[in-house]
């Protein structure tokens, strides 16, 4: 059975490794947020390039226009899936 000096080293660890997780989580949705904010800034000045992908389905047109693409067919997005696990954040 632990004693209470091990139960209180190893709260201090759970919370210590809670706090870096949530710090982690807190960063990613800083830098995502920036991230966002830049392309939309880009988008409103109109600086992005050609083809650029800014939404599922939504690119850059020649002109500087969102445009919407043709829906993929299954077998295209398969093929294009078949990359293997995404990025789980």
């Amino acid at each position: 059975m632990p004693t209470d000096a091990e139960l209180r080293v190893a709260q201090a660890q759970l919370v210590g490794w809670l706090e870096g997780l949530f710090h982690g989580i807190q960063a990613a949705l800083a830098a995502q947020q920036m991230a966002n904010q830049q392309l939309a800034a880009r988008l409103q000045l109109r600086e992005l390039p050609p083809g650029t992908v800014i939404a599922p389905g939504v690119v850059i047109g020649e002109d500087g226009e969102p445009k919407r693409t043709p829906p993929v067919r299954q077998a295209q997005a398969a093929k294009a899936d078949s990359h293997g696990p995404g990025q789980y954040l």
